[in-house]
Formats: structure tokens, sequence, C-alpha cells
């Protein structure tokens, strides 16, 4: 098993003939355009591959670009500098479009984090009633 991304792409340009170089490309170019602009576009929270298996945003880096827009809009809005193509409320608009956007990811993530730790639970809570459930048994078993 392959476990670089340099023997990856070794082992697919072997099996397809194709020099590395370009399978490098190919592969950065995916990687780049394909999967960080769809994350980062604020269209898609987690991106499925099939065979890797999920990309998620991270929660972390939503609050930090959340804070940061907020920030930008609050200067805006007290600074009475003057901008060259677009007037100061259209720009607060296109920031505002953006924050909503991040809140929308923020939310998705939340609750599918939120539903993870509750499946979690459940299987620990599982676990340990079987395990209550054997001791039980044998105690019955030894009283016997």
């Amino acid at each position: 098993m392959v476990s670089t991304i340099i023997g990856i792409n070794k082992e697919v340009s072997e099996e397809l003939g194709i020099p590395q170089d370009i399978v490098k490309k190919v592969n950065k170019f995916f990687w780049e355009k394909g999967i960080k602009d769809a994350i980062r576009s604020g269209d898609y929270t987690n991106i499925r591959i099939r065979g890797l298996g999920t990309i998620s945003s991270s929660r972390r880096k939503i609050w930090k670009e959340i804070s940061y827009i907020i920030a930008t809009i609050r200067n805006m809005r007290n600074n009475d500098a003057k901008f060259k193509n677009k007037s100061r409320d259209e720009v607060i608009e296109e920031l505002k479009l953006e924050l909503r956007k991040l809140l929308i990811r923020r939310d998705e993530l939340a609750k599918a984090f939120y539903i993870k730790q509750i499946r979690f639970k459940q299987r620990i809570n599982e676990y340990y009633n079987k395990d209550l459930e054997r001791e039980e048994d044998n105690l019955e078993c030894i009283q016997e």
C-alpha cells in the first residue's frame, strides 16, 4: 500500500504509462482548483470523494473568517475612505452576503458535529449496557 503522494503519483504513472510530472500536475490542479476552491467558496461544507472519504471545512477556520468579515464591516462603517469602483454600501452588502454563506456553513457543521456526538454517546451507552447485562447474567448464574 502506498502512503505518500509521491508514491501514489508514481503508481498511477506506471499504471497509465504517463510521465510522473504530468500526473503530479493533474493531481495538484485537482486538489487546488477542485477541492480547496469548492470548500473556500462557501457552496459546500463537506466534499465526499469516492474511495478517499469526506473532506470537511474546519470549524475554526470558518469562525476566523466570520470574525474577520464582521470586523471589516465595522471598520468600513466607521471609516470615511473613498472607494474607486464601488460605493462603500455596495462593498458592505457583498461582505454581508459572504457572511450569510459562512453562517449557513457554520450551522451545518454545528448540526453535523452535534449528531456525531449524539451517535458516539449512544454507542458508548450501548456498550456499557451490554456489559451490565452480562454482569447481571453472571450474578444470576452464581446465585442459582
